[in-house]
């Protein structure tokens, strides 16, 4: 009998589809990879990044950036802005604490003083008055906000100075119509 020769069984090989496919994944990889490093995109190349980095955000209180209304810094030549009146705080000697009264204005200009120091744990009564207009004040970083007093009229706000450092007053809600006014607390801490 004769024998035919045997040929070789077929190989088994991929469908030219998903052999361009396979390619084509390739080249997108490779472009992603070389377009990366070379900055193709508007970036600039890996590494590159670290000469400008985005600033950090800055932190803020009740919506104010703390370094408008805070600073931990209490001057060295810092002393007590004389009160109209000062009432030990208690009986006892041995507590330093006083209750402190001093008259602060509100005007289209500011306010009247703009700057007052007591010390840490003072009771601080202002008598505060909205001279020409309707006026609120606010030392955001205490957390101390007093409603408005109306246009001619004063008014008792009271509080306890607690911390230390250097706070800003303003008025939050009711300022002139040219803009907030703002003025300086100052915090003495105790033992200073």
């Amino acid at each position: 009998m004769d024998q035919q020769p045997t040929s070789p069984s077929p190989k088994k090989s991929f469908s030219t589809p998903i052999l361009l496919g396979i390619v084509a994944a390739f080249a997108v990889i490779a472009v992603v990879i070389v377009g990366g490093v070379s900055g193709w995109w508007g970036g600039k190349p890996a590494g590159q990044n670290k000469q400008n980095p985005a600033p950090p955000s800055e932190p803020t209180y009740q919506g104010y950036k703390v370094k408008d209304i805070y600073s931990a810094e209490v001057p060295k030549d810092a002393t007590v802005t004389p009160a109209a009146s000062v009432v030990p705080a208690s009986p006892s000697p041995t507590l330093s604490t006083k209750n402190r009264t001093y008259t602060l204005k509100a005007t289209k200009s500011g306010f009247e003083p703009s700057v007052l120091t007591v010390n840490a744990f003072d009771t601080v009564t202002l008598e505060f008055t909205a001279a020409d207009g309707s006026y609120d004040l606010a030392i955001p970083y205490l957390g101390i906000s007093f409603a408005p007093v109306a246009q001619g009229k004063t008014k008792e706000l009271i509080f306890t100075a607690s911390g230390s450092g250097t706070f800003a007053f303003m008025c939050k809600n009711a300022c002139p119509s040219s803009g907030a006014i703002q003025g300086t607390l100052t915090v003495i801490p105790q033992n200073f």
